[in-house]
This record gives C-alpha cells, structure tokens and sequence, in this order.
C-alpha cells in the first residue's frame, strides 16, 4: 500500500504532486507544504518501500519495483 498525505484546498484549484527521490520520503518537503498549500491541492507520496508505504521484502523488490510499476502507483 502506498502512503500519501493530502493537503485540500478545492476542486477548482490545480494538485501539486511531490515525488521524493530514491531512499527517501515524504517528510522531505515539510519546508515547502506551508506555500503551496496556500495556493494548490497538495500531495505527498511515499513511493513503494519508503517512508510510511508497506516495506518491501528482496523478492519485491527484484519483482515489483520497476519504473512501469512505480508510475502506475504515482497515477
């Protein structure tokens, strides 16, 4: 399962994605949460296997984690 945070201002205002880097997390953009929600729906995504996300074991890994997968769960 992957964990993700939502910041929600309205339907008629535009969604900012933020997508950490490999073996990071969400909790990276806690400086930049405050200014955006001001202006945009937010959301924080903790990718497959970081952060809060279900952690993945080596045959996950070697069997899931691949780019086409990792995009599918951003979408």
């Amino acid at each position: 399962m992957i964990n993700y945070t939502k910041y929600y201002k309205s339907e008629e205002v535009p969604w900012v994605t933020f997508i950490h880097g490999a073996g990071g997390s969400s909790t990276i953009w806690y400086k930049q949460i405050k200014a955006f929600a001001k202006e945009f729906n937010v959301l924080l995504i903790d990718l497959r296997g970081h952060g809060d996300s279900k952690k993945l074991t080596f045959k996950d890994i070697r069997q899931s984690y691949t780019f086409p997968n990792v995009a599918h769960d951003v979408i």
